[in-house]
């Protein structure tokens, strides 16, 4: 791979490109955070242009969770490269989606092995928006209305973005937008949960301007979900036991109810 390809995996989309799901919620379920990934459509023409049709290829393993609940899916991207004659293979996984379960596992794990390449990377560093949703099946979608004001969004920061990099001051700083929490906001006091041994349902990191935040969700011995957000990445797996968890419910008159979470205790 030379370097001008490498340079070109690396270069962003148009927001036409660009999908938007949610991360979480607030705790009434009206609002969501929507966070930007790329199409699948679009990281194959990229491949396409980049490479050529016939010098790229992917192929889909499937293997189940360690519940036995769900499955992984794990994609490959494999490129060849005429200077060391060979294939150059990068692959990541995962889960099945509360919609379209299979495909939305398989298209998760196309994007996440592009990422691994470069395409669309750098939207892990863009802020997300809290948007209002709808109940759809067993999950929740972003509601029709938002999406003007979301492709809006991405813009600007992608304009911020540019702008700073013809300053010399890349990777840029996107524009502030209200992400979790603020500590002034009131609260009420911690929830005791000593002795109550939570599961780790899912954990969604994200790194934005104001640093790295984690979405939990958690399911408590009476498989009651709770959502709550903490600073910084507690690198928790999935299906993970913690416990003496401290939760604090705060309000805040742009989201609701929401929870922070202070703080925890892995369950040995």
């Amino acid at each position: 791979m030379t370097e001008a390809q490498k340079q070109k995996l690396l270069l962003p989309f148009p927001a036409s490109d660009i999908e938007w799901r949610t991360a979480y919620t607030n705790a009434e379920k009206t609002k969501g955070f929507a966070v930007p990934f790329v199409n699948s459509r679009a990281i194959q023409e990229r491949l396409d242009e980049i490479f050529g049709p016939e010098n790229w290829q992917n192929e889909f393993t499937v293997a189940p969770s360690a519940e036995g609940k769900s499955s992984a899916y794990v994609c490959a991207i494999s490129v060849y490269s005429p200077e060391r004659k060979e294939w150059i293979k990068k692959s990541d996984g995962s889960g099945a989606t509360d919609i379209e379960p299979v495909k939305g596992g398989l298209s998760g794990a196309l994007k996440r092995a592009a990422s691994v390449l470069g395409i669309g990377r750098y939207l892990y560093s863009l802020e997300g928006k809290w948007v209002y949703i709808k109940p759809r099946g067993s999950s929740f979608v972003i509601q029709e209305s938002e999406y003007k004001g979301l492709a809006v969004h991405y813009n600007q920061q992608m304009a911020a973005r540019k702008k700073a990099q013809k300053a010399g001051n890349a990777p840029a700083e996107p524009p502030k937008t209200e992400t979790a929490p603020k500590a002034a906001e009131p609260q009420k006091p911690q929830e005791n949960t000593a002795g109550i041994k939570f599961r780790v349902v899912k954990s969604v990191v994200r790194n934005g301007a104001k640093g790295t935040q984690t979405a939990l969700t958690l399911e408590t011995p009476q498989n009651q979900l709770i959502t709550g957000y903490m600073q910084g990445n507690p690198e928790l797996r999935d299906g993970q036991i913690i416990c003496n968890v401290k939760i604090e419910e705060r309000e805040s008159a742009t989201i609701g109810k929401y929870n922070i979470i202070r703080g925890f205790e892995k369950a040995a």
